[in-house]
């Protein structure tokens, strides 16, 4: 039996906070609080031994995402998800500076919002999918050559091309191995084989360029991820 993963909600309003808590109901779900402010987060004695998500509406924090460092202060362990209005490419870096984790636009789906922190849980970063159309324009060496036909020219399996995809979206071994229906050791070998053909050191690096390249995940299976314990 799977293990409930902790949850604190901080939302300003109060049928936000309720809507959640109803969302996040069911039995692998354990909400332990739910305030609206993080100033009202209730650390118990003995709290660094938590491991929670904390979901927070951008607009409780008033702009200021140093309230995300105060929290990963108090809760090492906790994975810190912004729920956010509308995309906002510096907004998003301000964020994940400060130490949020992942980022979801309140237009998500519920059933979505599971999958996501369920993603969260396993250790993934999430990430709007908007991000990659806004990386180009951060990247001005697009405009040198032709990302379609470099692409090609790299000869990726589909395999491959199917680990590219999950480096985009920041997903961990697991993740990949199960969204890809093989097993961890063959993600870590597929991981260093693109490495090594598209040229780049690590897999911040491969995801970047992967967006910067036209790839993104659109087209990764939409395959149910299964529950994960919590972490």
């Amino acid at each position: 039996m799977v293990d409930s993963i902790d949850i604190i909600i901080v939302a300003r309003n109060s049928i936000t906070r309720e809507g959640l808590v109803r969302i996040l109901g069911g039995e692998n779900w354990r909400v332990i609080q739910s305030v609206s402010s993080v100033e009202d987060i209730d650390i118990p004695q003995g709290g660094d031994g938590l491991h929670p998500i904390i979901l927070i509406e951008a607009a409780a924090t008033d702009g200021d995402n140093g309230q995300f460092a105060i929290i990963k202060e108090l809760l090492p362990d906790a994975h810190i998800v912004v729920l956010a209005d509308s995309f906002d490419f510096n907004d998003l870096i301000a964020a994940l500076r400060e130490g949020a984790d992942s980022l979801v636009l309140s237009e998500i789906s519920c059933e979505s919002l599971l999958r996501t922190l369920n993603l969260v849980a396993m250790g993934a970063k999430v990430l709007p999918s908007q991000l990659a159309d806004n990386l180009p324009s951060f990247l001005p060496q697009a405009a040198q050559s032709d990302p379609d036909h470099e692409l090609r020219d790299i000869r990726l399996t589909q395999q491959e091309t199917g680990i590219l995809r999950c480096l985009v979206m920041g997903y961990p071994n697991k993740v990949a191995s199960r969204y890809l229906q093989i097993s961890e050791p063959r993600v870590k070998v597929h991981v260093k084989a693109v490495l090594r053909k598209i040229g780049v050191k690590n897999r911040t690096q491969a995801a970047i360029w992967a967006a910067n390249h036209g790839l993104t995940a659109f087209e990764l299976p939409d395959v149910e991820a299964p529950m994960a314990p919590a972490t």
